[in-house]
């Protein structure tokens, strides 16, 4: 998805970013958006709707996290044609008090001190606004040990694969912890390179 080239038909329609994000502009409409990779082409058709927002769901709607630790929340919308969307990138985040915060376009909590608090997302599509809450405690839980989703990958050169990582607490709760460890590889780059978990290959060969 990182890789193509992604370019839409008519951009008064709907837009496309560079990761593949479809931002609709224009209702009623259609608009076909092609990616591109390497002189191979493959297309998608998108149809934007004349559905209204219904509600707004953010989940988890109770977590419970280390201190010091993120975690990452999602909202997701109904629309009136009983299809749902991912809305996260485009909520407002807010709240989570003395406890934690939360990216105001992400949302995307970090906890800072133990106990509970509370974050909401806001949503307006066309002329319909939507929020949702969730709750946040914040634990004095400590790191036990860690895990990669996979022991072994294969990749080919000039192509990535997303690592994650998850961490073990001593509550027996278990969280993605990705974006915080350390990631590199014993290569010094020559096999392949990792940034954020996220394994490029660069040439013929094995690295741990």
């Amino acid at each position: 998805t990182s890789q193509v080239t992604w370019e839409s038909a008519n951009s008064n329609i709907a837009t496309v970013s560079s990761s593949g994000l479809v931002a609709a502009k224009l209702k009623g409409q259609t608009v076909t958006v092609t990616a591109t990779y390497k002189g191979l082409q493959s297309t998608a058709t998108v149809n934007v709707t004349n559905a209204l927002l219904i509600s707004l769901q953010v989940s988890p709607g109770i977590k419970s996290i280390a201190n010091g630790t993120t975690h990452n929340f999602y909202a997701t919308g109904l629309f009136t044609d009983n299809t749902t969307q991912d809305l996260t990138t485009l909520a407002t985040w807010s709240g989570g008090g003395s406890v934690c915060s939360v990216g105001a376009n992400t949302g995307i909590v970090t906890a800072s001190a133990t106990g509970t608090g509370t974050i909401t997302a806001e949503v307006t599509v066309g002329t319909v606004t939507r929020s949702s809450t969730a709750s946040v405690t914040v634990t004095a839980a400590t790191l036990t040990a860690i895990t990669t989703s996979v022991s072994t990958i294969e990749i080919i050169e000039g192509t990535t694969y997303q690592l994650r990582a998850t961490g073990y607490y001593s509550d027996s709760t278990t969280q993605d912890i990705t974006s915080q460890v350390t990631w590199g590889e014993t290569s010094s780059g020559s096999i392949c390179t990792v940034a954020a978990g996220l394994v490029t290959g660069i040439d013929d060969g094995t690295a741990d």
